[in-house]
């Protein structure tokens, strides 16, 4: 990796391949701050109320890529991150790491490259006195204008299963005829407008992936679907959220809860994609067929 400026912050480190550059800051997070093709515009909204800025007064949205840990409170989740990041290397693999804060949880993410791929693994290690619960989140923040694409379910006819295939959890401030949705029987659409202001949801995807297409790129996220722990994922079942506003549209993954005792670590993985000079195809099933197929060849990775 090399040092230098991005963004408007200093000592931004930047890690390139043919496929794809990464650029994460070193003076607050770790946040990733860019991710894009070589040459071409950044995927990742960047706040321009604190673009090249370092505030101590309290959490900043600043943009990017970040790691959180859920459930959503202000104590924990929104505890700053305003300060210097560890950073150590490891053959290719860097690590990203902010120490404690007053909550007692250590976090970290560390970048691998893997041919297109780009390897992260999201940890959070307890430093505090006491057992605590918690699941592991990993925020990506896309730019505007683009649209999210969710896999659903495999449909099954009421004669072929009598149970429920997936949540699908709304926030208070959603609503369902929300034209920023497009409930198709293969694929769910999430479209950000500049518009309009915010809505979330979250569902379990046990295929593992969701995509953001803009521009005809395609940023794929594949992240951790744990079998058998459906009934610890948090939000009522959720390993996949998304939140949008007249800004942005977030592609967040979760880990299920979990208690850690003092000293123990946690960790979630995900491997992201830019796929190229894409057209997403507008009839449902064969988006679906398309997002599969490009997800088929582009694995999940948890080994650094």
């Amino acid at each position: 990796m090399r040092s230098g400026e991005y963004s408007g912050w200093s000592d931004v480190l930047e890690m390139t391949t043919p496929h794809w550059a990464v650029h994460v800051t070193t003076t607050f997070g770790p946040r990733i701050i860019g991710f894009h093709r070589p040459g071409a515009e950044n995927l990742l909204f960047v706040d321009p109320e604190t673009r090249g800025q370092v505030r101590q007064d309290k959490w900043h949205l600043y943009g990017g890529h970040r790691l959180w840990v859920a459930p959503e409170l202000q104590a924990t989740t929104y505890e700053p991150d305003n300060q210097l990041v560890h950073v150590s290397q490891q053959g290719e693999a860097v690590t990203f790491t902010t120490p404690a804060g007053p909550c007692g949880l250590e976090k970290s993410i560390t970048l691998a490259p893997r041919g297109e791929a780009l390897v992260l693994r999201h940890q959070v290690r307890n430093l505090s006195q006491n057992p605590r619960s918690l699941a592991v989140w990993a925020l990506t923040v896309m730019t505007a204008g683009g649209e999210a694409l969710i896999p659903q379910a495999e449909f099954r006819s009421h004669t072929e299963d009598l149970l429920p295939a997936r949540p699908l959890v709304l926030w208070s401030y959603t609503r369902m005829d929300d034209p920023r949705f497009t409930f198709g029987n293969r694929v769910l659409r999430f479209r950000q407008d500049i518009e309009r202001g915010p809505c979330k949801f979250g569902t379990l995807v046990k295929q593992g992936y969701a995509a953001y297409a803009k521009h005809g790129d395609l940023f794929l996220k594949r992240f951790e679907f744990r079998s058998g722990q459906e009934t610890d994922y948090l939000d009522f079942g959720c390993n996949f959220e998304s939140f949008t506003n007249q800004d942005f549209l977030e592609v967040e993954s979760l880990g299920p809860q979990l208690t850690l005792a003092p000293g123990e670590t946690t960790e979630l993985w995900e491997t992201w994609y830019l796929v190229p000079d894409v057209t997403v195809p507008d009839d449902d099933a064969a988006c679906a067929a398309w997002l599969a197929d490009l997800a088929a060849v582009r694995p999940l990775v948890t080994e650094i």
